[in-house]
């Protein structure tokens, strides 16, 4: 029970997920499943690189060789003729990475404009952005992935974040993140208000919780919906809604990711400033 927890949940997904592609190979061709052969695994990582990058490639061989391990198995990682097609894939797939846009302020006033913060789902869904932005924090950390999966551990739930609209700060409890995944340690990360309505996000908070009243281990983004029942803003709707505003705005969706959200709040601390983060 114990050895279930080597990979965080995310990555045992797709470790599954770089298996069951090997297994789907191996059965459709007509190949040994296990142990993998080097002359099977060889066109395995050909036929991969029609759609994949060289990083996804490792991490399939890398998922492979924990099977064989673990099941007591010899892998041929070691092979010359892998680690020859491996250093050649990465030669020939080679690309500049394709880097999302940061969102600075300007992006989100003009995102502002289509949010409608009487609507509970909108008020919600702009204070998950603002405090993406202003605590840089990942999407992970900011709301639950699966709506029937909920860990109060891992995400920004309501006890986690306190108001203080008088004196015009919020701040954020985390204890679990990508960087912080053995309770090693506790940020308290502070929010402060902004001149500029549309950008403060203790005014927002202070509005939701006040709105919505939900149970202290609710996910922070709570909302109320038409029939009372709490709801909340899940990494699904987080994403689609955030390209949608985007594009509403008058800018290419396709050219920002939810990591927008951090990377442009990175870069605004620098400009004014900020010497480290």
């Amino acid at each position: 029970m114990t050895q279930s927890h080597y990979y965080a949940k995310a990555s045992a997904k797709n470790a599954i997920s770089h298996i069951r592609q090997w297994l789907c190979f191996s059965v459709f061709f007509g190949l040994c499943c296990l142990p993998a052969r080097v002359e099977d695994v060889i066109p395995f990582l050909e036929l991969m690189a029609l759609s994949s990058g060289y990083d996804h490639i490792k991490a399939v061989l890398g998922s492979l060789g924990f099977l064989h391990k673990n099941l007591g198995i010899s892998f041929p990682a070691d092979s010359f003729q892998i680690k020859l097609t491996l250093q050649s894939l990465k030669r020939r797939l080679a690309r500049a990475p394709n880097q999302a846009l940061p969102i600075a302020p300007a992006h989100l006033l003009k995102m502002y404009q289509y949010i409608d913060i009487s609507n509970p789902q909108d008020l919600a869904l702009w204070c998950a952005f603002l405090v993406g932005f202003f605590g840089l924090l990942r999407k992970k950390s900011i709301c639950p992935e699966d709506p029937l999966d909920i860990d109060p551990a891992k995400i920004l739930t309501v006890r986690k974040v306190s108001v203080d609209r008088g004196k015009g700060i919020a701040l954020l409890y985390v204890n679990f993140s990508k960087t912080i995944q053995f309770g090693q340690r506790d940020l308290i990360i502070p929010l402060v208000s902004s001149n500029c309505k549309a950008l403060d996000p203790v005014y927002h908070l202070d509005l939701l919780l006040s709105k919505t009243n939900a149970p202290p281990d609710s996910p922070a983004f709570s909302y109320r919906t038409r029939s009372g029942s709490v709801s909340f803003i899940t990494h699904k709707l987080f994403t689609a809604r955030l390209k949608n505003l985007l594009s509403k705005a008058g800018f290419s969706p396709e050219k920002f990711s939810v990591h927008s959200l951090s990377r442009g709040a990175a870069t605004f601390l620098y400009s004014c400033g900020s010497s480290q983060l």
